[in-house]
């Protein structure tokens, strides 16, 4: 009985310490920080200074032109709006952007405009117009019925410079552009897969090992793949080593994030569109070889609500996965979720819905994470309204309990949270008649 005894409180220990690591997201504030006509394809980023001051950039959709905002403190109420690319009605720049902080601490984006891929390097850490932003095009297409940089995903290479993955529809490739500089005055492009129509929503990370990983939709199949490149720039085309990760039904995959896990092994969220599911694979090789994928489904987001344009990173305090995405509620609104994995392999999850808005709101979410106190994290969105055509970026700022080694005080989970709820993510989901959707077409 004493044996049992100790055993019990060891378990209720490890229990409570589990729990105070995955506490709920505080919502500090969730507003609209420039419209109308903007916010599409969001990204969220925070430059490696000692300020932690986040960086949004997004589409103007209304007039052609890649924007980034600059918060000013750490709530982001006190703003600065910079413009990287563009022209207002000149050329159409700024599509399927991506952003990331180099190894020179500097903010570097690609991005698409006028049938190419096209890259920005700022000359400082929030692309004041004063700065020295420097772009280059990459990979060109002319032609109006084919074109390249669409879905474009960014990592940073071993050796600090900048590997872009993008899709081009001309070739219905995959396709990896890995810069000789910071800037990517220079690069090589490499196709990775070009086996049927491939390629499209791809999304790369950095592997443990200093090899680039990737994760993407091959749309004549309709299922989600995984390629791990042969060298660290991603050039060798014959040494890839591409997997299914998931073909377990007739649509899956779309839209996917890859992240490196604390564990080292690769870790994909991604949306069963058949099903009306997200979903989160975990490797337990560097390879994501048939028999060391572990699937898990964490959330009921309904049929034809896609999740579009998510992100995943790993949380800085514990080591475990965050998820943001889209999420269709009914025929009239929409929501924006925050998702807290409970394990290394995600195979449960803390789901929170952070705000509901008109059909369309949440989308092309994206999040970033300060290290610095008051250890803000960020989530980026688009409110978007289908009644007024409005586009608007948002920025939702939140809190998060964060290790106190000085302090072993327990944080419970919230009261409306039922023992069963705490580890069970389809019970906090929000109900939704997937037979009740509304349809918004934005290209």
């Amino acid at each position: 009985p004493q044996d049992m005894l100790r055993l019990s409180l060891l378990l209720l220990c490890c229990f409570c310490t589990y729990v105070w690591s995955v506490s709920p997201f505080n919502i500090v504030s969730i507003e609209d920080i420039d419209g109308p006509g903007d916010g599409m394809y969001t990204q969220v980023r925070i430059p490696n200074n000692e300020t932690q001051l986040p960086l949004v950039s997004y589409l103007d959709a209304g007039c052609g032109r890649l924007k980034a905002m600059q918060c000013n403190n750490a709530d982001c109420t006190n703003r600065t709006l910079n413009i990287v690319d563009g022209k207002c009605n000149d050329v159409d720049t700024g599509r399927f952007e991506s952003q990331i902080i180099g190894a020179d601490g500097l903010p570097f984006f690609a991005y698409y405009e006028n049938f190419a891929l096209k890259v920005a390097h700022c000359g400082d850490m929030y692309c004041s117009q004063s700065s020295m932003i420097v772009t280059h095009i990459i990979d060109n297409v002319t032609s109006d019925l084919d074109s390249t940089g669409h879905y474009t995903a960014l990592t940073i290479a071993q050796d600090g410079t900048p590997l872009i993955a993008f899709y081009n529809s001309k070739t219905k490739s995959l396709n990896v552009a890995s810069c000789d500089n910071y800037q990517c005055s220079s690069s090589v492009v490499t196709t990775i897969d070009n086996r049927g129509e491939t390629g499209g929503y791809p999304s790369i990370a950095t592997g443990s090992d200093g090899y680039p990983v990737l994760s993407f939709y091959q749309e004549e199949r309709a299922v989600l793949q995984f390629a791990r490149c042969g060298d660290q720039k991603c050039r060798d085309k014959f040494r890839v080593h591409i997997e299914t990760l998931d073909s377990s039904s007739s649509d899956v995959g779309r839209y996917n994030y890859i992240r490196i896990g604390s564990d080292g092994y690769p870790i994909i969220m991604y949306v069963d569109e058949s099903n009306g599911w997200m979903k989160v694979a975990h490797c337990s090789s560097v390879n994501c070889r048939i028999g060391t994928v572990k699937r898990s489904v964490l959330d009921e987001i309904g049929i034809s609500a896609y999740g579009e344009f998510p992100e995943m990173q790993i949380n800085p305090f514990n080591g475990l996965a965050v998820l943001s995405y889209f999420n269709q509620t009914n025929s009239t609104s929409s929501s924006v979720k925050v998702t807290q994995c409970l394990d290394i392999s995600c195979t449960d999850a803390l789901v929170q819905v952070l705000g509901v808005g008109n059909c369309g709101y949440g989308r092309d979410s994206s999040l970033a994470f300060s290290t610095e106190s008051p250890y803000y994290v960020y989530v980026s969105f688009m409110n978007y309204s289908p009644i007024t055509y409005l586009r608007k970026a948002s920025l939702a700022v939140l809190t998060q309990q964060t290790p106190n080694t000085e302090q072993d005080e327990q944080i419970p989970f919230p009261s409306y949270l039922s023992s069963s709820q705490r580890f069970t993510s389809r019970h906090l989901a929000i109900p939704r008649d997937i037979d009740d959707i509304c349809v918004v077409d934005i290209p």
